[in-house]
């Protein structure tokens, strides 16, 4: 699974949209700046976040997720990619 995430490439555009459909704020939650969509830096790959399993941490997938950050302030959010309808 990690290695079909490392190869795909996001539209910016795409997830953009999607977030804007989705209900998402383009306000920053943090410095309140609200430079619309545009604003944000928007990775163009997607990230993983790893399930801790008590003693370790699981590195066989983990959840899929779109990494937003403001550009004013580099507060960054995650969202599930799956959540979004990113992921097939």
């Amino acid at each position: 699974m990690t290695t079909s995430l490392l190869q795909r490439k996001l539209d910016i555009d795409d997830v953009a949209d999607r977030l804007r459909r989705a209900g998402v704020s383009s306000k920053c939650s943090v410095c309140a700046s609200d430079s619309g969509y545009d604003g944000w830096v928007i990775a163009d790959e997607y990230v993983s976040v790893v399930p801790w399993r008590g003693t370790q941490f699981v590195f066989d997938g983990g959840y899929p997720c779109i990494l937003v950050s403001c550009s004013v302030c580099g507060h960054t959010s995650l969202f599930n990619a799956h959540i979004l309808g990113l992921m097939d």
